[in-house]
C-alpha cells in the first residue's frame, strides 16, 4: 500500500511541478524581438544617389572654403587616404603660398561599381567636374593655372558607408573617362 501511496504522491508532485512551471512560463514576458539589421540603401541606384549628394556637399564646402567662409569644413566629408591627401595638399599650398580661386562644379557622378554586401558598403564612381572657373594663384597674385588645362576633369572617387551616408575614402585622376 505504501508503494501505491508513494507513487500517487510522486504523480501529484510531478503534476504540481508541471503546473507551477507552466504558470511561471505564462507569466514570464516574452523577450522583445531583436532588431533585424536592414541595409542602409535598398539598391545601387539609391546608394549612388546618396553618394552623389555627399560629393555635391563636399564640392560646395570646398568652394565655400575658397571663398573665405571659415566655418566650411570639406575635411568632414573625407576619411582614410582622401583625408590624408586633403590635409597634405592644404599644407603644401600654404607652404608654397598658393591659393585656389573659383568654383568647381560637379556635373555628374557616373556609377562604376557598387558592393552593397560588403561591410562597410563601398562604391566607386567617376566625378565629372567643371573646373573652368578655377584658378591657381601665386603669392604675388600671378595666375599659375596651366594655359592648356581642360575645363573639365574626371576623378575616380571611392565612397565608404558610414552609418546611413557615405564618406569619400579615395580620389584619383581618371585619365580614361570622358565627361
Amino acid at each position: 500500500m505504501t508503494s501505491l501511496r508513494s507513487r500517487t504522491n510522486r504523480y501529484r508532485m510531478l503534476a504540481l511541478l508541471t503546473l507551477a512551471v507552466g504558470t511561471l512560463c505564462a507569466c514570464t514576458p516574452t523577450p522583445a524581438p531583436s532588431p533585424t539589421p536592414t541595409a542602409a540603401f535598398a539598391n545601387e541606384e539609391e546608394a549612388f544617389a546618396a553618394a552623389e549628394e555627399v560629393y555635391r556637399a563636399y564640392t560646395h564646402a570646398l568652394n565655400s572654403q575658397r571663398s573665405g567662409i571659415a566655418s566650411s569644413d570639406p575635411a568632414g566629408f573625407l576619411v582614410g587616404t582622401a583625408l590624408e591627401e586633403h590635409l597634405s595638399s592644404e599644407r603644401d599650398l600654404a607652404e608654397r603660398k598658393i591659393t585656389l580661386e573659383g568654383d568647381t562644379v560637379l556635373e555628374q557622378l557616373v556609377d562604376v561599381e557598387a558592393d552593397l554586401d560588403s561591410d562597410p558598403i563601398t562604391l566607386i564612381g567617376v566625378a565629372c567636374l567643371d573646373i573652368g572657373d578655377t584658378r591657381v594663384i601665386g603669392e604675388d597674385g600671378t595666375d599659375l593655372t596651366p594655359a592648356l588645362r581642360a575645363p573639365q576633369a574626371a576623378l575616380q572617387i571611392q565612397f565608404v558607408a558610414v552609418d546611413d551616408t557615405f564618406s569619400i575614402s579615395d580620389s584619383t585622376v581618371d585619365e580614361g573617362s570622358e565627361c
